[in-house]
């Protein structure tokens, strides 16, 4: 959490309230950082993009076959 010390009296306030002073007001804080080390941590993804056929040779050749079939079959039924 970022605090604020003022430069020339014992006050310590927080963003939440430095934020809602004037510029002027502003001006007689400093910033105080309570942690002196901090750890930056990246994460790093590697993203691969590799194309492929959607439909293997047997689902094609499937699709091709089964679909005419199909079609006929619905056509018979609908004139029975």
């Amino acid at each position: 959490m970022t605090t604020f010390q003022h430069k020339t009296l014992p006050i310590t306030i927080g963003y939440s309230e430095y934020i809602n002073l004037s510029t002027s007001e502003k001006d007689n804080f400093n910033i105080v950082n309570p942690t002196q080390s901090t750890n930056n941590t990246y994460n790093t993804t590697t993203v691969t993009n590799e194309t492929k056929d959607v439909l293997g040779l047997g689902e094609a050749v499937g699709i091709a076959v089964v679909a005419p079939l199909a079609i006929g079959a619905a056509l018979l039924g609908f004139f029975d």
